[in-house]
């Protein structure tokens, strides 16, 4: 939630204090509350001045304009162009090594003599890459395609992939780990355009002939598509109902069945939708978004997800929140365990961005990327890593008519946004981005036509400082975080609260560049992030909650456990799993002649310690549970030990069983190899694990059997205790029998 100035201010006050060389000096913080961006706080200033700081400066790659970029895992990056060579408009293309960061000179997919352009192209993690583009042979348009392999580092020569004749326009591709690539486009039919796909198969190195995915009854437009790693692609576009009435498309290309499903309708029919995009992840589920018209109210950003083990597209939900602006140029992208980042332009608002967590299955809220002020901004895009970093870049167009470009960083580890990053290039509309692991790119057009250029900046992702646990001694809160592990040394930390998980900010405190600090808190919990200055830009941390309370009661203690040694019982037991924040005065020991009760003792240790020994004890069987206790009460017990001391009484038999026709139950079990005589037999059944709410039967020592039927339906959970005349002994296995 990166903040860029500050909406409005309350006049609730909030006193934290710093720790400076053993004296506190309190600074009295106004709480602010500010524009969020999905959990990143940028500390407001008067003039709120974003300077570089992560990019490289630009380079130079080609003359031409109209680029498109992808990467791969390692951060190599292919780029494609269209440049005038002579008479004649060419794709070209060009290589980014991330080893030396230096981009190859330009190569030309397209044969000379025939203009083409509009080219597009991916990468897959293994660095292999498919281009493809429109050519014009003189009558007609040709979807062309070329192969990049990384094996031979080497570009195929270009492929026909539409038939002559059929004026194509608006190729797209995508591409799967193991090289295998879906490309889409449409035709004109005479009458409508449809929406067509070819598949490259890696395995015979060869391109499908083309297949119509779109109807024939109707216009189709704006086509793309997305890979997951088994091959299977989602294909999505905008298919034209009636004046004012578009509705977004989709179908689905199964690996398995090397065949299309059914068309399905994303977007409700009745609305005008515009501006789809779509993305996958590994295991084949999918997110599109898109704009939606709505007369007579701002449009708005909606999106569908595509489950893959269900089959189904869910129904559209809104992503932008209602506001009185219009949201326009979705474009969204996808990690590979599912979680998606959609961006787009607000008006006179600027660039949004909202996540999707496959976890909770909903769109967090609305954050903004641009700074207030940027007004001119338009044509958001974004790419994300296998491990959900993210890259976003947009265009601002100034009051003075000149084009330049912005972008953020969202870090998967600290879950939050950068501050807006200038990439400052002035006359430049119009931007790509990509990102492999730990390296983002950037290429663009500069100039003015016909004496453009291809540009382009690289960067290293952002490292993100991290928070640790606070310590409380309440009402003071000491917070700790350590720096960023690489880059440019930090110049400053500010340390953010929020009242809710990724909330505005209600309290800033800027530390200079300590890396610890000790703060005073009204009760309350708090949601706390450091935010650190780096190069001129903000880079959030992780946020940890902070609660300031009163000392909760302790939980139980962990693992108790007890040795006897002829009459003496040792018991010995670990601190409750909450004793950092719940420090354990003493604890308190239990015993009782049966489980659960507490008949024979009920007492404090007045201690600390994790252990106690017994005085002398008489022979007997016990049952023994502990407690941990702090000023502000005592807590659970621990499950009961059984203590005996003096003869053992009967070991646990073993115990098993099967459910048979008409709900009958055999048990049969082993008699016990240890401890006294068995007399006879208790058999324990409940409808939960050490439950016996169900049956409690005594039974002969002999048979070592039982067998009933018409045993009433359901799940029961059953042990069998052998008895003597020192009492019961110990419990069996404990076993689940199902009786349908």
């Amino acid at each position: 939630m990166t903040i860029h100035s500050v909406l409005r201010q309350s006049t609730l006050r909030f006193s934290m204090t710093r720790s400076r060389s053993a004296v506190y000096a309190k600074t009295t913080v106004r709480f602010v509350v500010a524009g969020i961006v999905a959990g990143v706080v940028q500390a407001a200033t008067p003039d709120n001045v974003v300077a570089q700081g992560i990019w490289s400066a630009p380079v130079t790659v080609s003359v031409g304009g109209g680029p498109s970029v992808a990467t791969d895992s390692s951060g190599n990056a292919v780029a494609v162009w269209c440049v005038r060579n002579g008479t004649d408009l060419v794709v070209q293309t060009a290589r980014f090594t991330e080893v030396s960061s230096t981009w190859s000179g330009p190569t030309q997919l397209s044969e000379s003599g025939q203009s083409a352009c509009d080219a597009n192209v991916v990468m897959n993690g293994s660095g292999d890459a498919v281009a493809v583009w429109a050519r014009f042979n003189g009558s007609h348009y040709i979807v062309q395609a070329a192969r990049y392999s990384a094996g031979t580092a080497v570009w195929s020569g270009s492929t026909d992939l539409s038939a002559p004749g059929e004026h194509p326009s608006a190729a797209r591709v995508a591409m799967d780990i193991s090289g295998n690539a879906v490309a889409v486009w449409t035709r004109y039919n005479g009458t409508h355009h449809i929406v067509q796909a070819a598949r490259y198969s890696a395995a015979t190195a060869a391109w499908t002939g083309s297949t119509d995915l779109s109807g024939q009854e109707r216009s189709a437009s704006s086509p793309i598509v997305a890979m997951d790693n088994g091959g299977n692609a989602v294909a999505v576009w905008l298919l034209g109902i009636g004046v004012f009435d578009q509705v977004v498309q989709a179908v689905r290309y199964t690996a398995t069945s090397a065949a299309w499903g059914p068309r399905a309708d994303l977007s409700p029919r009745g609305g005008d939708a515009f501006s789809p995009s779509v993305a996958v992840d590994s295991s084949g589920n999918a997110i599109a978004v898109w704009g939606k018209v709505r007369v007579g109210t701002p449009h708005v950003i909606q999106s569908s997800r595509y489950t893959a083990a269900t089959a189904i597209w869910s129904a559209s939900t809104n992503v932008s929140a209602p506001g009185p602006q219009h949201a326009a140029s979705p474009h969204v992208a996808m990690d590979s365990a599912g979680n998606a980042i959609a961006v787009w332009a607000r008006y006179n608002r600027g660039i949004q961005t909202s996540r999707y967590s496959p976890v909770t299955g909903v769109w967090g809220p609305n954050g903004d990327l641009s700074a207030p002020g940027d007004t001119g901004v338009d044509h958001p895009t974004v790419a994300i890593d296998g491990t959900g970093n993210a890259v976003a870049a947009w265009e601002v167009y100034d009051r003075f008519g000149t084009y330049s470009h912005k972008s953020a960083f969202y870090a998967a580890a600290a879950g939050a946004w950068t501050g807006s990053i200038d990439l400052h290039e002035d006359n430049a509309p119009g931007v790509a981005v990509a990102i492999g692991e730990g390296r983002a790119l950037a290429v663009w057009t500069t100039g003015s036509f016909p004496n453009t250029v291809v540009r382009a900046a690289h960067a290293n992702l952002p490292a993100t400082p991290s928070m640790q646990p606070a310590i409380i001694n309440r009402p003071n809160v000491t917070l700790t975080w350590t720096p960023p592990a690489s880059g440019p040394a930090p110049t400053a930390y500010t340390i953010v609260a929020s009242s809710s998980p990724d909330g505005p900010s209600i309290a800033s405190l800027s530390v200079g560049t300590q890396t610890s600090v000790l703060v005073q808190a009204p009760d309350g919990t708090y949601y706390v992030r450091v935010v650190v200055t780096v190069g001129g830009t903000t880079i959030p941390s992780n946020e940890i909650a902070v609660v300031v309370a009163p000392s909760p009661a302790p939980t139980a203690p962990l693992g108790l456990g007890a040795t006897v040694d002829g009459s003496i019982v040792t018991l010995a037991w670990g601190p409750p799993a909450n004793g950092a924040v719940a420090p354990v005065l003493t604890y308190v020991i239990e015993a009782g002649s049966a489980l659960g009760s507490s008949n024979l003792a009920n007492f404090a240790t007045g201690s600390t310690v994790t252990s106690f020994t017994t005085p002398p004890v008489p022979a007997g069987s016990y049952y023994v549970r502990l407690r941990a206790r702090n000023a502000t009460g005592t807590g659970p017990a621990t499950p009961d030990v059984r203590v005996v001391v003096g003869p053992p009484p009967p070991g646990p038999p073993t115990l098993a069983g099967s459910v048979g026709a008409g709900r009958s139950v055999s048990l049969t079990w082993t008699a016990p190899t240890t401890g006294a005589a068995v007399t006879g037999y208790q058999l324990e059944a409940g409808t939960a694990p050490g439950f016996s709410d169900a049956a409690v039967l005594t039974l002969p020592a002999t048979p070592l059997s039982l067998g009933a039927g018409g045993v009433p339906p359901g799940t029961y959970y059953v042990r069998i205790v052998a008895a003597s005349a020192l009492g019961l002994g110990f419990a069996s296995n404990e076993i689940v029998l199902v009786v349908p």
